[in-house]
């Protein structure tokens, strides 16, 4: 069968299509995932509590490590598992030894290894991703936002927002033309740059992860601990940023935001032909 065939039966099997009552679980984990994910952007900008629509009040309250957090912590345990091979055997699973066999037969030629790992990353980028790139879309039919910079943050929103308007809902505020597609995009945008990055992690260290070995745990579990230690320092107050990481780099992006999906678009083709190919070189114990 050539490799074009293949991919689409591949995508089908990945997600779980035909397989009924087995999907009932999983599914509704993904949908929660994804109303939580695809609604708190809108709540934390225009809810009654929260923002109002003003961007540097929603920056400043610290909805957004919170967001973070969750969204990092659910890739940092899915992608592994996805693209480790060994983590099936490794954690002794109730399915252990079906998804293991699952395994065995794809790792006999049985299937192109190459197109099995896009078929599984498209699938995987697709529903972690669908709520971010919904809001994308249905970002131009919610109001503008405005924001409120102090003197040293304005000649940012000024260079990012040429159509800067001043005074649109009082004198000190400001309206952001396209503030609420350029926000959205800046979160699909980082999501998939995350992905991208866990997922050639998770390949480079498929190789060191034994099914046999525990200590090999400490791989696929580092960028888990270090994203929580991270978090809990900053919820602690301990890490003193001179900057707002993610005010500052919401306005990078929306100062350039066709040259970094352009740069993101490149690093993505990049990386996704060195995990294929990483991918296919696996052995399993």
């Amino acid at each position: 069968m050539k490799m074009a065939t293949q991919f689409w039966p591949m995508m089908k099997h990945e997600m779980g299509l035909g397989q009924g009552a087995r999907m009932v679980g999983p599914a509704s984990a993904i949908v929660s995932y994804c109303f939580f994910l695809g609604v708190f952007p809108w709540v934390s900008l225009y809810g009654n509590y929260t923002a109002h629509g003003n961007i540097t009040a929603m920056f400043e309250v610290g909805f957004l490590p919170i967001m973070a957090f969750l969204f990092l912590g659910g890739l940092t345990l899915w992608v592994p598992w996805e693209a480790v091979p060994a983590l099936s055997q490794l954690l002794q699973l109730p399915d252990q030894a079906q998804d293991t066999g699952r395994w065995e037969f794809l790792f006999t030629r049985a299937a192109d290894r190459r197109t099995l790992f896009r078929a599984r990353a498209v699938t995987f980028y697709l529903i972690a991703a669908a709520p971010l790139l919904c809001n994308v879309v249905i970002s131009p039919f919610f109001p503008d936002l405005v924001a409120s910079p102090d003197l040293a943050m304005e000649w940012k929103y000024r260079l990012a927002f040429p159509g800067f308007n001043p005074g649109i809902t009082s004198p000190h505020q400001v309206g952001l033309p396209h503030g609420a597609i350029l926000f959205t995009a800046w979160l699909a945008l980082l999501a998939t740059f995350v992905f991208i990055t866990l997922q050639s992690y998770a390949v480079w260290i498929a190789r060191r992860v034994k099914g046999n070995s525990w200590w090999t745990l400490i791989f696929p579990a580092a960028p888990l601990l270090a994203v929580t230690l991270v978090f809990i320092l900053v919820q602690k107050r301990m890490i003193h940023l001179p900057f707002n990481f993610f005010e500052d780099s919401f306005l990078f992006f929306a100062t350039h935001p066709f040259t970094l999906t352009l740069a993101l678009a490149g690093l993505i083709f990049v990386l996704q032909k060195w995990c294929e190919q990483q991918f296919s070189r696996l052995e399993i114990d």
